[in-house]
């Protein structure tokens, strides 16, 4: 993949990410990755690739959980702390 692909690639995943945040997304951002995805899906198939293994491909990074250590931070990305009973802070 060139340089413009990867920088493709990048814009939808970074998109993506904010969706799944939950946070608002320009209506021309929102057009400009579904450009970029069209685009990549027409690349892919004169390779035999599909639209899903595309969609699939780009999108793995951001759908698949992130692996981390069991420190507060991780922990609260993996959505496992208890906020009422918060972990209390280690004194050596």
């Amino acid at each position: 993949m060139d340089k413009a692909g990867i920088m493709e690639v990048l814009q939808i995943r970074r998109t993506m990410e904010q969706v799944m945040r939950e946070d608002p997304v320009s209506p021309a951002s929102a057009d400009d990755t579904r450009k970029a995805l069209e685009l990549l899906c027409d690349e892919a198939s004169k390779h035999g690739l599909t639209p899903t293994d595309v969609i699939r491909s780009v999108l793995r990074p951001v759908l698949e959980p992130k692996q981390g250590c069991d420190c507060p931070a991780c922990k609260l990305r993996r959505g496992e702390v208890d906020h009422a009973d918060p972990e209390p802070a280690s004194h050596w």
